[in-house]
């Protein structure tokens, strides 16, 4: 007896030692296949390329995500693999196919007026936790660092003559940021006057909670909440939005992508060039609010 879809996931379950779950996944993606071939007068054994695309396509028009797409093909190359080897076809109609690219989601980017007003906040003095929410904000907006980089700043992070910070970022991987005037000149402002207040203990940390330890992820999105609702600013205000809009606006200024990438402290150029794709939008945008052309 020829090898077919079903000694396939026999093969799967007792030679390969898969798990139930995942011959369970490999059977619905087959059956799906095999269906969708019944439906379509075709034979898995004699299938060929042009008619393998058009399964593929039937599969997009379905409006399948990506990732179950690429699970799909998955199932079938892994099938025609095994039946290639035992000789039940001649030819994998999946030769030199790929799964489509999956579409660039473009990140959150605060506006100019939001980015003003965030800007324009001071903290009232003798308040230590309003003199440290004015000093994240004004850094997260002059660095683009991430949430994590930002908790683990230590007050030995910072080199104010210079205006430079070490961040500790993916892959322990260290770089150095520099940081704004308005950062500066908020961050000594809370060191001197505001980070006392809160500290109960010796701690090398920058930004403390109210308990005086190292201030977490959880608090941190607690307060950009706060800062966003006292603004006015759209909800769900988040770090990521901050390092987005800063890497959009070094583009929108002209700087060059390595540059970006090097402040960012991305390892691949393709995770800055998203934001290439965000600021040309940015800019149609502002094109089209100067010049907004005839209606009618």
């Amino acid at each position: 007896m020829s090898a077919s879809p079903e000694e396939y996931l026999s093969w799967l379950r007792y030679a390969r030692g898969y798990s139930e779950k995942t011959i369970q996944a490999y059977g619905r993606d087959i059956r799906d296949f095999l269906l969708y071939l019944k439906g379509e007068g075709l034979d898995y054994r004699k299938l060929s390329r042009d008619e393998m695309r058009e399964y593929i396509a039937s599969l997009l028009s379905r409006g399948l995500s990506h990732r179950s797409l690429s699970r799909h093909l998955s199932s079938l190359r892994g099938l025609y693999g095994y039946l290639m080897r035992e000789g039940a076809v001649l030819a994998n109609p999946l030769a030199g196919i790929r799964a489509p690219k999956a579409r660039k989601v473009l990140p959150d980017v605060l506006g100019k007026k939001e980015r003003e007003r965030l800007l324009s906040f001071r903290a009232e003095k003798g308040d230590p936790l309003a003199l440290r929410d004015e000093a994240i904000v004004l850094l997260l907006l002059s660095t683009g660092l991430r949430a994590s980089e930002l908790l683990s700043l230590d007050l030995s992070s910072l080199d104010f003559q210079r205006r430079l910070l070490r961040a500790m970022g993916k892959g322990r991987k260290e770089r150095v940021v520099p940081f704004s005037k308005d950062a500066s000149s908020s961050l000594s402002r809370y060191i001197a006057e505001g980070r006392p207040l809160l500290e109960r203990k010796e701690e090398r940390a920058l930004f403390l909670n109210a308990r005086g330890g190292r201030l977490g992820v959880r608090g941190l999105e607690d307060i950009l909440r706060r800062m966003g609702e006292r603004l006015g600013l759209p909800p769900g205000l988040h770090p990521h939005e901050f390092r987005h809009t800063f890497a959009t606006y070094l583009l929108e200024g002209g700087m060059d992508l390595r540059t970006v990438q090097e402040l960012m402290g991305h390892r691949s150029l393709d995770s800055t060039e998203i934001y290439t794709h965000l600021s040309r939008k940015t800019l149609r945008l502002e094109h089209r609010k100067a010049f907004p052309g005839k209606k009618g």
